[in-house]
């Protein structure tokens, strides 16, 4: 099964820079949000790669849940998904992510593990993974 990147990040965020080093060199498919809406996602395995904006939204990925939804209430069947949230601060990005996995997890979708990998300005909240690590 593939791994594909749904990317709701601009095209010159910091966020999509280090996507595309670690999909070109994994061979990962990178999804930009127009197209996300004409693929089938059941049965498939998939990371959203999230920018919020200062307010700590993005708009684009809870209108293409949204649009999931309407379609399809199991749209995402047998899949399984992981989260890659980033924020310009410590805020918003563990709120934004449990809303995101309650929708994707009532529309069928696994998550397994830890499945979502804040990153804030800085990458300051990584020095506690190097601790735990």
């Amino acid at each position: 099964m593939e791994l594909k990147i749904l990317k709701f990040c601009g095209d010159d965020s910091k966020l999509l820079k280090k996507i595309k080093f670690i999909s070109d060199e994994k061979g990962y498919k990178i999804i930009n949000f127009p197209e996300i809406n004409i693929l089938k996602l059941k049965n498939s395995r998939f990371i959203f790669a999230i920018e919020l904006n200062d307010i700590g939204m993005n708009y684009e990925v809870f209108k293409f849940l949204d649009e999931a939804k309407r379609q399809d209430e199991n749209f995402f069947s047998g899949s399984i998904a992981g989260l890659i949230v980033k924020s310009t601060n410590e805020y918003y990005t563990k709120k934004i992510a449990s809303n995101i996995i309650f929708l994707l997890n009532s529309m069928g979708c696994r998550i397994i593990g830890h499945p979502l990998v804040e990153a804030i300005e800085g990458y300051k909240n990584f020095n506690s993974w190097k601790k735990v690590l």
